[in-house]
């Protein structure tokens, strides 16, 4: 695999029901998949519930934030973002949030 996301993952993104099936399992894909994770550039800190993604400039996980943004039920849960491509989401208190 060449560690880009699938377009089929792409679609799962997109089309993920966030208020049917809770935030949990879409946020486990995402860490799953967003490269440089482990360098620190995915946080998910479930006491205040913020999940923080920065692209680190590389284009698979640009990708994956394209597919989110065009997921209108997750996307609600966007509160900000910063120059370089950092984005912040603070995920409601809802069935499946991974504590």
């Amino acid at each position: 695999m060449s560690g880009y996301p699938s377009d089929h993952l792409l679609k799962w993104f997109s089309e993920y029901d966030v208020l049917e099936n809770g935030p949990c399992d879409l946020i486990h894909r995402i860490k799953e998949n967003w490269e440089y994770g482990d360098m620190g550039y995915f946080s998910w800190d479930p006491r205040r519930r913020l999940l923080r993604l920065s692209t680190a400039g590389w284009s698979g996980n640009e990708d994956i934030i394209c597919a989110l943004r065009s997921n209108f039920l997750f996307w609600q849960y966007w509160i900000n973002s910063h120059v370089g491509g950092h984005y912040v989401f603070r995920i409601r208190k809802i069935k499946g949030v991974p504590e």
